[in-house]
């Protein structure tokens, strides 16, 4: 079988076959140059839309669950400006940018450190790389829940307004999620010359991590 190699010249629409049938060449390019920045920009241009499509498709939706959730709010202009925030597309795409790019590198340094308990020499910029393409998993599901959003006006597949613990524990779960996550294990896999099984390992520790993180961050809010 002819072996196939990633490189400039390789187009666009090659890269997108891959990506879908065969993530594995795609990856296999990290071994010896691992580059992230155009992923990475792919991602934050993805967060960015889909905070500007919710911020405008589900106005009404978040505005009637900041005035359930702030109901003990006595002045007016309080719940006034809470609602101006919550729905402004800047505000919301600023802040979703800048959630984005701490997010990568966080569940990136989380990686490496069990890759490296499990003794695989993969360095953080690798991890980095894999992690921003798994990542386009994530903007593929916001951009087709973005136009979703702006036709039924409400939320799709998001927990964010009104959270619940079935519905923290539903976004891990999340198709495009668990897309991302077999994207890791085969990208980890690739570049850590490692079989499917460690990897797996590594990834399934990784996101137990996350979810216990974001349990206790729930039972916070809760004691609020």
């Amino acid at each position: 079988m002819e072996e196939i190699t990633i490189n400039k010249k390789t187009s666009l629409s090659d890269k997108a076959k891959y990506f879908f049938k065969k993530p594995s060449i795609l990856f296999e390019q990290f071994v010896e140059d691992p580059k992230y920045g155009l992923n990475l920009l792919i991602f934050i241009i993805a967060t960015a839309i889909y905070s500007v499509s919710y911020a405008i498709g589900c106005k009404d939706y978040i505005i009637s669950m900041i005035e359930k959730q702030v109901q003990e709010i006595s002045q007016p202009q309080a719940l006034e400006i809470a609602k101006s925030v919550a729905t402004n597309p800047i505000i919301l795409s600023v802040s979703a940018i800048v959630t984005t790019i701490i997010s990568v590198y966080l569940f990136s340094l989380l990686y490496f450190l069990i890759a490296k308990f499990t003794d695989r020499k993969i360095s953080f910029k690798r991890i980095v790389s894999i992690y921003c393409l798994s990542s386009i998993a994530i903007a593929i599901g916001l951009i087709i829940k973005s136009i979703l959003m702006l036709i039924i006006h409400k939320p799709i597949l998001d927990n964010s307004s009104n959270p619940t613990l079935i519905g923290t524990l539903l976004n891990y779960i999340d198709p495009f999620n668990i897309w991302q996550y077999v994207l890791l294990i085969i990208g980890i896999s690739t570049v850590g010359k490692t079989s499917k099984k460690e990897s797996s390992f590594i990834v399934i520790i990784g996101i137990i991590i996350s979810i216990s993180i974001s349990l206790l961050m729930f039972a916070l809010k809760l004691k609020k």
